[in-house]
């Protein structure tokens, strides 16, 4: 999580190799799309037990690159300190936190090959939050947390976010009956 929030505040390419070297060891797809300079979109896949093209299940998870400028932060936007159970950090609660999450439910999801999980796709968009275009982002964290002086992800709500993203992940279909069930 401390290597997603610590970085420059332009230019998501840095976060863009990190991603790749993260998701190289388990094996799995990844495609750059270039945008412009210094940004790429980034496609990671894990195949589930029947590709979709043969008519299996295919589940998207979408998260942007960018972060919002750190003007006014009242904290070092890219140190990724941790206090009192919170990690502190431009781009901590919007969105690198969901972000975390989908990354490590993804490992787990990769190491255990259960049977009847979907096809999943990661989408790392290079600069959505800076487009403007308005977006519904599921992840850890409250959107009063999100472009704050000392924005912040409390490391439970991170936590929680992570099994929600294996469950979704991991069941038939995609589907998660009642996320409640999760804590």
């Amino acid at each position: 999580m401390a290597g997603l929030v610590s970085g420059p505040e332009v230019g998501e390419a840095r976060l863009t190799d990190l991603l790749q070297r993260l998701f190289h060891p388990m094996g799995l797809a990844c495609q750059r799309q270039p945008v412009e300079a210094n940004r790429d979109n980034l496609l990671v896949r894990l195949d589930g037990d029947i590709p979709p093209e043969r008519g299996g299940s295919l589940v998207l998870w979408g998260v942007h690159q960018d972060t919002v400028p750190t003007a006014g932060m009242t904290i070092d936007p890219f140190a990724a300190e941790i206090r009192g159970g919170r990690l502190y950090g431009r781009g901590a609660c919007d969105v690198k936190g969901g972000m975390a999450a989908m990354i490590a439910a993804l490992a787990r999801l990769a190491e255990q090959r259960s049977p009847g999980r979907p096809t999943i796709v990661l989408a790392y968009a290079a600069f959505l939050a800076a487009t403007g275009v308005p977006t519904v982002v599921f992840g850890p964290g409250s959107i009063r947390q999100a472009h704050t002086a000392d924005e912040w992800i409390d490391l439970d709500q991170l936590m929680l976010a992570t099994e929600i993203f294996y469950h979704f992940g991991n069941s038939a279909g995609g589907a998660l009956s009642d996320p409640r069930s999760l804590g």
